[in-house]
């Protein structure tokens, strides 16, 4: 699938679709997210006890896009499924779309809430993954703390390293490194994390992994 070529969060009245991360050599660009309309209590004003369990699984989905995360607290009490799927991008779960962003709190939210931390989409892609790729060190700690799998590979082989070196994430690379990573592990191309950083001139990287 072609990928967007800004992979970190825009500002949040104005969010892109993501960049996959076992495609970020693509760069043809997605169309963006709708401008947000809601405010963060919007959502929690509407009588939402009323809707069915579809209808509050996929509010559930745009909470996590929007980051309200009071939303995504109300949802959740009264019964969203925590790993419902997002069918319009991948299969990913809230939990996809909040580590995507780096939104912490949000995070914290579902992690509470039950939300599997290696959850994977139609792709095998976690939410490791995404928040390693974009940069988000709060982030992948969290999920590292929460028993994420430092090597996990989607369905192209790659770790979360792969996708830290990719994008020239030091901070996240040293986090990953830390929690087990294995620094020469290869993807289905056969390539290394140091492969990848070298391919992006990432000479930063390169001391890490050698």
């Amino acid at each position: 699938m072609p990928a967007t070529t800004e992979v970190g969060p825009t500002p949040a009245s104005h969010r892109q679709l993501p960049c996959d991360p076992s495609q970020a050599h693509v760069t043809a660009a997605l169309p963006t997210i709708p401008q947000r309309t809601a405010s963060p209590g919007e959502a929690t004003a509407s009588p939402m006890r009323n809707l069915s369990g579809r209808e509050r699984d996929g509010r559930l989905i745009q909470a996590a896009k929007q980051g309200t995360v009071g939303a995504l607290q109300e949802l959740l009490a009264i019964g969203a499924d925590v790993g419902a799927r997002d069918e319009n991008w991948s299969g990913w779960t809230a939990l996809h779309w909040a580590a995507y962003w780096g939104d912490a709190e949000a995070v914290r939210c579902l992690v509470d809430g039950g939300a599997q931390v290696d959850a994977r989409d139609h792709r095998k892609i976690a939410p490791l993954h995404l928040a390693a790729f974009n940069g988000h060190t709060a982030v992948v700690q969290m999920l590292l703390a929460s028993s994420a799998d430092p090597n996990s590979r989607h369905h192209w082989g790659g770790t979360p390293l792969h996708a830290a070196a990719h994008s020239g994430h030091a901070d996240v690379v040293a986090v990953l490194l830390e929690a087990g990573s294995e620094m020469r592990a290869r993807d289905n191309m056969g390539k290394t994390s140091l492969d990848y950083a070298r391919l992006n001139k990432h000479q930063h990287l390169e001391e890490m992994l050698f």
